[in-house]
């Protein structure tokens, strides 16, 4: 399996996990988990991006899904009663 194979696949998984949480939480959850997300990442962003690997545009778009996602959970489990 070749590199831009797996960067389709991983990237197509994370969306679709963010778009089952996103429809089963409402969306009103990501209009705070995602600037949360956004402000969390841009660190690891700058890092990333300055770093002398080959990372793709895709593999920070998943990092940053990933974050978003677990943004998302913390905030259900921590505002169920």
């Amino acid at each position: 399996m070749s590199r831009e194979q797996l960067e389709k696949i991983v990237f197509g998984v994370v969306i679709a996990i963010l778009s089952i949480i996103a429809i089963s939480t409402g969306f009103l959850i990501l209009f705070i988990s995602v600037p949360l997300g956004i402000i969390l990442f841009t660190p690891a962003w700058l890092i990333l991006s300055k770093s002398k690997k080959d990372y793709s545009l895709k593999w920070i778009m998943t990092l940053q899904c990933i974050i978003i996602i677990i943004i998302t959970l913390v905030i259900i489990f921590v505002s169920l009663p």
